[in-house]
């Protein structure tokens, strides 16, 4: 039986890079809150950067945003397949969560799930402004 991985970073910004010289991991405009005027609004793209470890397997791999009470159902989701193959090594990758819509300010939680079972979440605070 394959155990899930351990999550040592979940980290929300508005880009990542990568520099190809040195494998170095760049994250831009690292966030946990959003102020907007308007509500429902639409983000185009929130940047996840996960750091993942122990990973030894083939794993559903869920990522999803719900209120902070989870009564409603999820506002965005995304879900694949991740495959580790060495227990040992760190797994650093960025995931692209695109059309983020917000139907209204509030208490929010990125999630990330393995095989179903939330494994790590953030809180995202979404604001209103005048």
């Amino acid at each position: 039986m394959a155990i899930p991985p351990i999550v040592l970073t979940v980290m929300m910004c508005d880009a990542v890079h990568r520099d190809r010289d040195t494998g170095k991991w760049y994250l831009m405009g690292a966030f946990n809150r959003l102020s907007f005027r308007e509500f429902p609004t639409t983000v185009p793209a929130i940047q996840v950067f996960l750091g993942l470890i122990e990973d030894n397997g083939i794993f559903d791999l869920r990522l999803r945003i719900v209120d902070v009470n989870e009564e409603d159902e999820p506002i965005h989701e995304l879900a694949g397949q991740l495959e580790g193959r060495d227990p040992l090594k760190l797994f650093d990758f960025p995931i692209t969560l695109a059309n983020v819509r917000f139907p209204e300010a509030g208490e929010y939680r990125l999630q990330v799930l393995v095989a179903g079972e939330v494994i790590a979440e953030r809180k995202l605070a979404i604001n209103q402004t005048s």
